[in-house]
């Protein structure tokens, strides 16, 4: 059952990531004039020419963040709190140029239709793979299951 919720969700970001890009982004021609242009090949390009362990390192640190902006959110009990609570992992991992598979869901196509000289294969193997599987690691061991432990969760 996980696996399935975890494959439709993975598709439809990926679908919705790609046609945001494609008619939202590219059509829109919000990325064909310069700095944005050369800087969404550039962010493309680097996104795939890390090493795998490192991007799978990066993409611990992202999912970390993520599900900790989520559990932050959750402890808030203003709107305030909520937002603050969100808004620091968040802008921790972008700041740390760390790899979510669904952020670059969208950077990395975007830099392809751009021109970047990446193949759809280069993104899957190089990237979203192992920023997918580092995001799992990160949420899962980092903060759900160190939460478990800490809190106790299914011990009576």
């Amino acid at each position: 059952l996980t696996l399935r919720n975890w494959a439709l969700v993975y598709g439809g970001n990926l679908a919705g990531a790609l046609l945001f890009t494609y008619f939202m982004v590219h059509c829109c021609g919000l990325t064909a004039g310069d700095p944005w242009h050369s800087a969404a090949i550039r962010v493309a390009e680097a996104k795939v020419a890390m090493p795998w362990s490192t991007v799978f390192l990066k993409g611990i640190g992202a999912n970390w963040c993520v599900c900790l902006a989520v559990w932050l959110a959750l402890s808030g009990k203003t709107l305030f709190e909520k937002a603050l609570g969100c808004w620091l992992p968040v802008m921790a991992f972008v700041a740390l140029g760390y790899e979510h598979c669904i952020a670059n869901m969208f950077f990395i196509p975007l830099g392809m239709m751009e021109g970047a000289d990446i193949t759809v294969m280069q993104s899957i193997t190089a990237n979203f793979i192992p920023s997918t599987l580092g995001n799992i690691a990160g949420g899962a061991l980092l903060v759900g299951a160190l939460n478990g432990y800490i809190h106790n969760i299914g011990k009576k």
